[in-house]
């Protein structure tokens, strides 16, 4: 359950990616605060000038279908897993 799930990010109401199960991206801001959701979870993700955060989306299983969640992870986690995943294209908000 929730393999075919994607997990669309927005900001401020607009789009700027959908991601699927193996895909990343990539969005050069600038320095501030960015409350990212999607249909069931938000995260605030603060960036400091020249600073790199990451986010990941996580489908959770659910009764009839799965849930889509936002988690604030750290460089290594995702340099461990980075050769794993395709980069996709960012809408971008501004």
């Amino acid at each position: 359950m929730g393999a075919a799930l994607g997990c669309p990010i927005r900001y401020k109401g607009r789009r700027i990616v959908e991601l699927g199960r193996g895909k990343f991206a990539q969005w050069a801001v600038p320095a501030g605060r960015y409350i990212l959701v999607n249909g069931t979870a938000s995260v605030e993700v603060s960036v400091m000038p020249g600073e790199t955060r990451y986010v990941r989306c996580q489908i959770k299983t659910g009764f009839l279908t799965g849930r889509s969640d936002l988690q604030i992870v750290d460089e290594e986690s995702f340099a461990a897993h980075r050769a794993d995943y395709e980069e996709k294209p960012v809408s971008s908000p501004f």
